[in-house]
């Protein structure tokens, strides 16, 4: 199963495209479908149905597969990064596949003359959701090691730590299973900070000696 999630994992942009098309055509088949086949509804609904089931337990396994702590070369940037998360594509698949659901029952209610205003508010929501999961997806957002020191980037914003940043004799050694790696700051000024940044888990911020540095807990 780890070989499969690897796989899905390294083609995830192709994943990620077809999940959008097959998501897509749902809401367009209702849309272009006469109003009293209902054998044809039933079919696309089950289908649906089946994505939705099995993205979510791709998402259960994914999240509890133990995943190694490694980085990818990449070549084209002169740095390594960590391998795009599984579970998080599984989200986001699961997300899309929901969107296109509401984005459906959307469609039926248009053709039937009749759109409520919370159905509506929920199919954007839902939209929304997918959009930022497939944007973080497809991109592989996290941890990059570049030759100037460490960079962890999100989808609002990023956070650049210079290898000068870094205080003698930092960072500690880690325990061997630790889900953490502890910077101890010695110039703060090095720390560049752009956009938002909303993993708490990252910028968990700590005096470590009075007045001068702090200590940023990145994920591994």
């Amino acid at each position: 199963m780890s070989a499969s999630l690897a796989a899905m994992a390294r083609h995830r942009r192709v994943v990620l495209a077809v999940a959008l098309a097959l998501s897509a055509g749902y809401p367009v088949g209702q849309w272009f479908g006469s109003v009293g086949d209902e054998a044809l509804g039933d079919l696309w609904f089950f289908g649906l149905l089946a994505v939705l089931v099995m993205s979510l337990v791709l998402l259960i396994v994914s999240s509890l597969a133990q995943r190694p702590a490694v980085f990818m070369v990449r070549p084209e940037e002169s740095s390594f990064s960590t391998p795009p998360s599984s579970p998080v594509i599984a989200t986001a698949l699961l997300f899309t596949f929901a969107a296109s659901g509401h984005v459906a029952s959307l469609v039926v209610s248009v053709k039937s003359h009749d759109l409520p205003l919370e159905k509506t508010v929920l199919a954007v929501a839902w939209i929304a959701g997918s959009c930022l999961l497939l944007a973080g997806a497809w991109h592989g957002l996290g941890v990059h090691l570049r030759p100037e020191g460490l960079r962890w980037r999100e989808l609002t914003g990023s956070v650049s730590v210079l290898s000068e940043a870094i205080a003698p004799g930092h960072p500690l050694r880690p325990a061997v299973r630790a889900g953490t790696l502890a910077l101890t700051y010695g110039r703060l000024e090095l720390v560049r900070r752009r956009g938002l940044v909303l993993s708490q888990r990252l910028l968990r911020s700590t005096m470590s000696t009075p007045g001068s540095s702090r200590t940023l807990s990145s994920n591994t």
